[in-house]
Order: C-alpha cells, then structure tokens, then sequence
C-alpha cells in the first residue's frame, strides 16, 4: 500500500492498523496480570516493558530496512510483520490461565 503513493490509501491503512492496534490495549491488563503471581508480578512486568522495547523496537526497523534495501519492495516487510504476528498468536495461545492454579500466600 505504501508503495501505491496515494496519501488517501496510505492515511486509510495507517487509521486501520491504529484502530486495530488499539483493540490490544483492553484485554492487555488482564493478560498481564495472569502472567505473573502476586509477589513478583510488579518487578516481572517493569522487566518486561523494559527489555521488549528495546529487543523488539531496535531490531524491527533495521530488519525492515535491510528486507526493504534487499528486495526493494514492501512485500517482505509486510510478510516479516505477518510471521511476527503469528508468533504472537501462538504465544497467547499456549497462556495458561492463572485463576485455576493453586494459590500461594507469601
């Protein structure tokens, strides 16, 4: 699409992938909080948010630009977020949900 250089189709697809993105947020918290029991869950999602940003938001943008330099196309960049995504799928997926896990007090 960004290939298209039509701003209306650009500014279409950048508003559609927001609003989708934006459809994460909700459910986010919940997720979190099942992840990790009570007494490590505050020092397990500051590492978390800590690392993520910095494996995924510095790798990401050199990956595309080398897919982008090699092929000279939006394709593989486009397919590289589709494998990423899958990725995530699967790793919600495989959540485990905490509320029927014993419970432990500490």
């Amino acid at each position: 699409m960004m290939d298209t250089g039509n701003n209306w189709i650009i500014m279409a697809a950048i508003t559609l992938g927001l609003f989708i993105e934006s459809m994460t947020y909700s459910p986010y918290s919940a997720l979190m909080t099942e992840l990790f029991p009570t007494h490590i869950r505050y020092t397990a999602l500051s590492f978390c948010y800590q690392i993520a940003p910095i494996l995924a938001g510095s790798l990401a943008p050199l990956i595309s630009l080398s897919l982008l330099k090699t092929f000279n196309s939006s394709i593989p960049i486009s397919m590289y977020l589709v494998v990423a995504s899958i990725i995530s799928i699967i790793s919600i997926m495989l959540v485990k949900e905490r509320n029927k896990r014993k419970r432990t007090h500490i």
